[in-house]
């Protein structure tokens, strides 16, 4: 959504005059002539931004200085003697900078919640679309990776500073906490890194998630504050497609969520472990995103293969599946996998299989008669699935006959 779009939906919900100006009090925005307009917002529109003798007086007052170090909304007193009436006002960051500010028209009724959360909303997704017409600091950047590297840091800074910091890049340290990886699957210079971040970052701020991005340890790391875990899987997921449309393709690891922010680190360590289990089953090409929760039956069945020399139920069940799939070409191996990852829902199986549900019926009184494997038993239904994932990832489906 463009600056002007989101500063007319601002107006229309809170029914209240806006405008939009740049850290010059050049003129980036305003909402419709709502009348009465008081002779700063005249001059601001008249001239594209106020003028030089206004702004003096506006700093004298120390007006910019309030706006700067409040964290959300404020109200900003009248000056008579330049025609300034009262309003509100809020600074639009991109992290720690203050990259422009959102002035409100005070009518005299005070703003409820719900318009101070639409104001702070509209000026977080300003944030990126004025970054782009202001170049973003170096040292906004290495400030964001600094705050990132103390986040995770194991020993961990005194939570009061981390969460004083954090407000300052616009984040509100409240839990859950997660972490998400950005590896490229391509090695990257600094540089690309750097640009890989601000993707990043302008697609968080667009989907309005509590979260920093840092570059720590050559990978584009992400803590998520105060998102439930399936929100932040959604969110990764969409993150990963974005990102490689802008011609960087990465893999997203994903850690578990914890609620103590010391816990941190942990997350890291697992988002990263994800893709290394994504890349020792060979699953990079197969998708974007790894969840750590999700990998831990592709490490459980890893090893499994390798971990006894004796025969067991659930591998010979299997190998007898493959060597009958590969001596008549059929496919009943995929079927049995279809079926016992759709919950036993034959009808599921049947839409992944692209197949008619009659036919996973016939395949799985075939597989009962080439095995004597009883379906309705959960044990055995558990220890053949288990062994189908751990031969395939091994790639040793059928080498050996029972």
């Amino acid at each position: 959504m463009e600056i002007q779009a989101l500063v007319d939906d601002l107006a229309r919900l809170i029914k209240r005059p806006i405008t939009v100006e740049n850290t010059d009090s050049r003129l980036i925005a305003y909402s419709a002539h709502e009348w009465p307009v008081d002779a700063i917002r005249m001059e601001t529109l008249l001239r594209k931004g106020a003028s030089k003798a206004t702004i003096d007086v506006l700093r004298k007052h120390g007006v910019y200085m309030l706006i700067d170090s409040s964290p959300g909304v404020v109200k900003v007193k009248a000056i008579p003697a330049i025609g300034f009436t009262s309003r509100m006002a809020a600074a639009v960051r991109s992290g720690r900078e203050v990259v422009g500010y959102l002035w409100v028209d005070d009518d005299g009724v005070l703003l409820s919640a719900q318009d101070e959360t639409a104001i702070m909303k509209t000026a977080r997704l300003l944030s990126s679309k004025i970054s782009k017409l202001e170049p973003v600091s170096e040292a906004l950047e290495n400030d964001a990776d600094s705050l990132v590297m103390e986040i995770l840091s194991p020993a961990g800074g005194k939570a009061t500073l981390l969460e004083h910091r954090a407000r300052l890049h616009g984040l509100q340290l409240y839990p859950p906490f997660q972490v998400m990886v950005l590896a490229g699957k391509a090695s990257l210079l600094p540089q690309g890194l750097g640009v890989l971040r601000r993707h990043a970052e302008g697609f968080l701020l667009q989907e309005d998630v509590e979260a920093i991005a840092g570059i720590y340890e050559g990978d584009v790391v992400i803590v998520v504050a105060g998102e439930p875990s399936p929100r932040v899987r959604q969110v990764a997921l969409g993150l990963a497609r974005h990102v490689e449309a802008t011609g960087f393709p990465v893999s997203v690891g994903i850690g578990c969520s914890y609620r103590e922010l010391s816990m941190v680190n942990r997350s890291l360590q697992e988002a990263s472990e994800a893709i290394n289990l994504a890349a020792g089953l060979n699953l990079l090409d197969q998708g974007p995103c790894f969840d750590y929760g999700q990998a831990a039956l592709g490490d459980l069945v890893m090893c499994m293969p390798h971990c006894k020399a004796r025969r067991t139920y659930g591998r010979d069940v299997v190998r007898k599946i493959a060597l009958y799939d590969r001596l008549n070409g059929a496919e009943l191996l995929k079927t049995l996998e279809a079926m016992l990852d759709c919950g036993g829902k034959r009808k599921d199986a049947a839409e992944y299989l692209h197949v008619h549900p009659n036919t996973v019926d016939y395949r799985l009184r075939k597989i009962e008669k080439v095995t004597g494997f009883p379906l309705d038993d959960p044990s055995m239904r558990l220890a053949v699935h288990l062994w189908i994932k751990a031969l395939r990832y091994s790639g040793d489906q059928g080498e050996d006959q029972a």
